[in-house]
């Protein structure tokens, strides 16, 4: 992974838990992916399997509890919901962008 990399997308050995209570909870395990640029992919599995875990960490809505991730080059563990927006990339008069989206806007 790194800066220049002709990868979208790449994940190195992702991981997500939660405890439930006293229980941790794998919620994804060793998830190692590269997505060039323009390449579809399709992600499928049972009920249960972390379909949208891996979903909502590829898009920033969820941090990896373990891995890495990185987006057109750039290492997303550095990145916060404190960052500012893309100079490009305008809110509507009177709205504001949710939190949760000034980190994605980074990389529109």
């Amino acid at each position: 992974m790194g800066k220049n990399s002709p990868f979208i997308l790449e994940t190195e050995c992702l991981e997500k838990t939660y405890l439930m209570g006293k229980v941790r909870v794998v919620a994804l395990a060793d998830v190692t992916l590269t997505l060039g640029r323009g390449e579809f992919v399709a992600i499928m599995g049972p009920s249960g399997s972390g379909k949208s875990t891996l979903l909502n960490l590829l898009g920033l809505l969820d941090r990896p509890t373990g891995g890495r991730l990185s987006i057109d080059g750039e290492d997303t563990s550095a990145l916060t919901v404190f960052q500012p927006v893309a100079p490009h990339v305008e809110s509507p008069p009177g709205k504001s962008i949710p939190n949760t989206w000034q980190a994605v806007c980074r990389f529109c």
